[in-house]
C-alpha cells in the first residue's frame, strides 16, 4: 500500500492511476469480450489493495483505461475479440492450434495496428473461445516458475513447474505442431 503522507494528493493519484494502468493491461488479455467485467475487478483491486473509497478507485480506473486505449488502435477490446473469433471460424477446422493462432495473431496485428504481442493474446483468447476448457490458467497464484491450472469441475489446482512446460512440451521435437510465432 501506498503512503499518503509521503506524497502529495496530485502525485497519490497519477500513482494509483499508473497501478491500475498496469492492473488492467496485465489483465486485459483475460477479459477480451467484457470490458465491464475487467474494469470492475480494476475497481476492486484498487480498493482492496490500496483503501481508496469506490468512488475513487472508479475515477481512477476509469482514466487508466483510457490511457489503454491507444494499445488497440482505439478499438475496442471487444471488436478485436470479436474479430479473432470470426477470422478463426472461417479457417479449417482440422488446423492445428498452433498455426490457428498464429495466422489469427498476424492477420489482428495488420487489421488493428496492435503490437504482436496483444494480437497473440487477443487469438489465444479467441481460440480458448471458440474451443473451451474446463480448465483455466489461475494467474492470481502462478508466478514465473510455477503455472497453476485450475479445475473447477473437480475443486482441484494442477502446480506445473514452467521448467515442465518447457522440456516436454515447447523443446520436445515430438511436438511438431508448434511453432515459433516470434
Amino acid at each position: 500500500m501506498l503512503s499518503r503522507a509521503a506524497l502529495s494528493v496530485n502525485d497519490y493519484h497519477s500513482v494509483l492511476q499508473q497501478c491500475a494502468a498496469s492492473f488492467l493491461a496485465r489483465h486485459q488479455g483475460e477479459y477480451l469480450t467484457d470490458e465491464q467485467a475487467l474494469f470492475d475487478r480494476a475497481v476492486a483491486h484498487l480498493m482492496g489493495t490500496h483503501e481508496i473509497s469506490r468512488a475513487s478507485a472508479e475515477n481512477i480506473a476509469g482514466k487508466a483505461s483510457m490511457q489503454l486505449s491507444p494499445s488497440v488502435s482505439g478499438f475496442g477490446l471487444d471488436t478485436v475479440a470479436k474479430e479473432a473469433v470470426n477470422f478463426m471460424q472461417r479457417m479449417d477446422p482440422a488446423t492445428s492450434a498452433s498455426v490457428m493462432c498464429h495466422s489469427t495473431a498476424q492477420y489482428l496485428k495488420g487489421l488493428f495496428d496492435m503490437s504482436l504481442e496483444t494480437a497473440q493474446d487477443a487469438a489465444a483468447v479467441a481460440f480458448a473461445r471458440l474451443r473451451p476448457s474446463h480448465l483455466y490458467h489461475d494467474v492470481s497464484r502462478s508466478d514465473a516458475q510455477l503455472v497453476m491450472l485450475r479445475d473447477p469441475e473437480r475443486g482441484v489446482t494442477y502446480a506445473v513447474p514452467v521448467s515442465f512446460i518447457v522440456h516436454h512440451v515447447i523443446q520436445n521435437p515430438a511436438r511438431h505442431t508448434l511453432h515459433l510465432v516470434n
